[in-house]
């Protein structure tokens, strides 16, 4: 336990925001902490879309106040056909994916797999632990601790 002690300040204290230095830098203290550790770490690329959802908010008012000028200069067919791109550009980013504009701002960044050797063949572990995206926008005093989850832990047949 006192292990975590030591690691847990490096990882609460500061805000790691999707695609900041900081959560770069939390990567890769974590991957060198495991790796001193002696597990193999492999890196998978991915791309990651981390202003997506400000991106939608700012689309989503700028949409909402374009209907309204729209209804208010009496142009209805046309704040009608706004009002209903806003909930289908939202649901076609944000639940299908597609980047309709979360491509701006995308970048690559890192997934870290941790292999552990197991005892036996018939062993295996899957452990999951998410380490991106502490802000401290509503618990200013007290820094959110680490969060994992074993996810599966069970013999093979």
């Amino acid at each position: 336990m006192s292990r975590w002690n030591e690691l847990l300040p490096r990882l609460a204290q500061v805000p790691r925001e999707n695609g900041t230095v900081a959560l770069h830098q939390a990567a890769n203290f974590l991957r060198e902490t495991v790796e001193a550790s002696g597990v193999d770490v492999e890196l998978i690329a991915f791309t990651a879309t981390p202003w997506a959802l400000r991106l939608a908010g700012v689309i989503a008012l700028a949409a909402g106040l374009l209907c309204f000028e729209m209804m208010r200069s009496g142009r209805y067919g046309a704040a009608i056909a706004v009002s209903l791109a806003i909930p289908a550009l939202l649901v076609a980013e944000l639940e299908f994916h597609q980047p309709v504009f979360g491509w701006i701002g995308t970048q690559t960044q890192q997934h870290e797999l941790a292999t552990l050797a197991a005892r036996a063949p018939l062993q295996r572990v899957i452990f999951t632990a998410h380490y991106a995206t502490k802000t401290d926008l509503l618990d200013p005093i007290e820094p959110a601790p680490g969060r994992c989850w074993p996810m599966e832990s069970r013999r093979r047949r």
